[in-house]
């Protein structure tokens, strides 16, 4: 009789998120993740209840590597607001299949991708009011036009539309920065 082998947990969540990152949200399914780990489907099943379960904690885990790149997001010379802008474009860009997972997925309607992102709100509204003085429901204003431009540019790049070039996008969050502030700063007046 041929041996069991057994998959722990952390093993399973592993290989799935290993085939997103590779082969993009749409690729996770139990035949592909049986394939990874040489198995049959039942250790999806027995180890973690199915397949609903794989995909939240793989949405989980690809939220917390999004929200730790957000946490650590100072770059040497850039101020900070910036800063944060441009490690969503680069996380857009080098985890292409992970931003597609926690944004633009069908699965990302399902997990309220919009969790993911108020976790990292509260440090963006505070970097607004430290440079603008904004009260805190005109920061949360300014950093929302700023946020869906921003994601409007990480959807492009994570979709393969628009090549990332760091400097060409460090100049348009920029731009869109100082016209909103002169928007902003004219109805403040």
């Amino acid at each position: 009789m041929a041996r069991r082998v057994k998959f722990d947990r952390e093993s399973i969540i592993r290989a799935a998120l290993d085939i997103v990152r590779e082969r993009g949200p749409e690729a996770l399914n139990a035949r592909a993740v049986a394939a990874r780990l040489g198995s049959s489907t039942q250790p999806l099943y027995s180890g973690l209840g199915g397949m609903d379960e794989l995909r939240a904690q793989v949405y989980a885990r690809a939220a917390a590597l999004f929200n730790r790149q957000m946490a650590d997001c100072g770059i040497e010379g850039v101020p900070l607001y910036k800063a944060c802008g441009l490690t969503v474009l680069r996380f857009a860009n080098e985890e292409r299949a992970l931003y597609r997972l926690l944004f633009l997925s069908d699965f990302a309607r399902v997990a309220n991708a919009r969790a993911c992102l108020e976790e990292t709100a509260g440090r963006a509204h505070e970097a607004v009011i430290a440079v603008t003085g904004y009260p805190l429901e005109i920061a949360r204003d300014f950093h929302r036009h700023m946020f869906i431009f921003t994601q409007g540019m990480a959807s492009l790049i994570a979709t393969g539309c628009v090549a990332y070039d760091e400097s060409y996008c460090s100049a348009m969050l920029s731009d869109e920065y100082t016209a909103l502030r002169k928007l902003y700063d004219g109805r403040q007046a």
